[in-house]
């Protein structure tokens, strides 16, 4: 009976560490740990945070980098973006959309990979708040990503967040369950701001 008592506790053990919940720190993260799904002599990922070009990862050696003035995940507020360089024998190609970037990532290798998938849709991972928007749970069929999505543009700009269930292998949404709007931001002309009208009702003795 001892001897079942401790084989349960390990069984339960190894599945709730197999189950914790991973944060993912920066958007920039998970771009550092695509793999892709054919074999080239040389590839790198780079990030244009609008100022400066950094390169994320790379394989095959060290090379001079390679500047694009376009890429994927464009930003139209920062101006930034992220690109892949291939080489492949004589064939050098720079991957800058979205499409070029699901066949770069191919078959889903990890809960990145899976989260890239997702960046494309729209969601994002959320750097200060990873609890609810920038995380993942990896299970037997699917990873359960936390990630964040703009759900209102003005009065308020608001932030909800989700829980995406992507396919391990082909990377497609299965299912995804609402979350709650965890940041809402009203500017200074917005009239339904609860805020401004508490102080607009506010009538002097």
């Amino acid at each position: 009976m001892k001897k079942l008592s401790q084989l349960f506790f390990m069984l339960s053990f190894t599945l709730f560490f197999s189950q914790e919940k991973k944060m993912i720190d920066h958007t920039y993260t998970v771009f550092k740990n695509l793999q892709p799904n054919e074999k080239f002599d040389y590839w790198a990922v780079y990030f244009f945070d609008g100022d400066n070009l950094h390169q994320l990862k790379q394989y095959g050696g060290k090379k001079k980098n390679e500047v694009s003035d376009k890429g994927f995940l464009q930003s139209p507020i920062d101006h930034s973006y992220y690109y892949i360089v291939t080489e492949k024998g004589n064939t050098k190609n720079v991957i800058t959309d979205n499409e070029g970037l699901k066949k770069f990532i191919g078959k889903i290798d990890n809960a990145y990979e899976a989260a890239a998938m997702m960046l494309l849709k729209g969601y994002f991972i959320d750097e200060e708040y990873q609890s609810v928007a920038g995380s993942f749970v990896e299970g037997k069929e699917n990873y359960q990503l936390e990630m964040g999505l703009v759900s209102s543009e003005n009065c308020p700009f608001a932030k909800k967040s989700y829980t995406l269930f992507v396919d391990k292998t082909t990377g497609l949404l299965l299912d995804l369950k609402e979350g709650t709007v965890y940041f809402e931001k009203y500017r200074k002309e917005c009239k339904n701001n609860p805020h401004q009208q508490y102080k607009l009702n506010i009538k002097k003795p």
